[in-house]
């Protein structure tokens, strides 16, 4: 495949915009890299790897450091139509947070660079090509006692629930297709749009997806990190079984 430099247009294609440098807001790279900046154009586009409702997950390279990373480019028009920004801005707090006090964790997202222009967010992280858990529950139907235990080793100690739980932060969408699988085939925690930091150990609001979530959320009661081993749970069940312990029904929306 001929990899081209990355416009905004490559992650988002339903709009372009004036490729003149106006056009970018304030570039926030999380590591040194030996330079001060990064933008768009430092990648080159290799394939998309997925599209959602508000924008793609592309594999990249960057041009002058010669490595693969996994970028996530999120559509601001999107963001603001959905009222995602508290979200996206959350997410993009708890990555940085990681970065700093975890950033040997090969069990958690790494974030290297953030940066934004006219159109999207971009998030670049490292690329796991082991996929995810969901695909391969979907492509073995149950994973057997020994894989599921070295999984929920991985998650509980690798990925070091507590530690979050510590630092004030609920994962609250804990899924199959949140957690990665890097080249080892270890567990890495993937997207914190959906999680919260707190201050008082408890939370309200209403956030998650429906087979995994723990009751006192479904009922719009007050919760804590107690939701997350819940969902932890659910996800060793269908690991063994190849079916998550509730269902929803099949007109219930998604829960957002």
């Amino acid at each position: 495949m001929t990899r081209s430099t990355l416009t905004s247009g490559d992650a988002d294609q339903s709009r372009r915009h004036s490729s003149g440098p106006s056009g970018r807001g304030s570039v926030s790279p999380t590591k040194d890299r030996g330079r001060s900046k990064v933008q768009l154009e430092d990648f080159e586009l290799i394939r998309v790897l997925g599209k959602g409702c508000a924008g793609r997950v592309l594999l990249v390279r960057h041009s002058r450091q010669n490595t693969v990373h996994a970028m996530k480019a999120i559509s601001k028009r999107s963001v603001l139509a959905s009222d995602e920004l508290p979200h996206i801005l959350t997410e993009l707090s708890i990555l940085k947070r990681f970065a700093i006090y975890e950033p040997h964790n090969d069990f958690v997202t790494r974030l290297n660079y953030s940066f934004t222009d006219r159109e999207n967010f971009y998030f670049v992280m490292d690329f796991y090509p082991g996929g995810d858990l969901a695909t391969q529950l979907e492509m073995f139907g149950t994973l057997g006692h020994v894989r599921t235990r070295f999984y929920a080793a991985d998650l509980v100690l690798g990925s070091k629930l507590t530690f979050r739980h510590r630092h004030g932060v609920i994962l609250r969408d804990l899924k199959p297709e949140n957690i990665l699988l890097n080249a080892s085939g270890h567990c890495v925690i993937a997207d914190f749009a959906g999680k919260k930091r707190i201050v008082m150990d408890r939370a309200w609001s209403f956030v998650g997806t429906t087979e995994y979530l723990a009751p006192e959320v479904v009922r719009g009661h007050e919760y804590s990190y107690a939701v997350d081993w819940w969902g932890l749970g659910c996800i060793l069940f269908e690991c063994l079984l190849g079916r998550v312990p509730f269902r929803k029904d099949d007109d219930e929306p998604p829960v957002s």
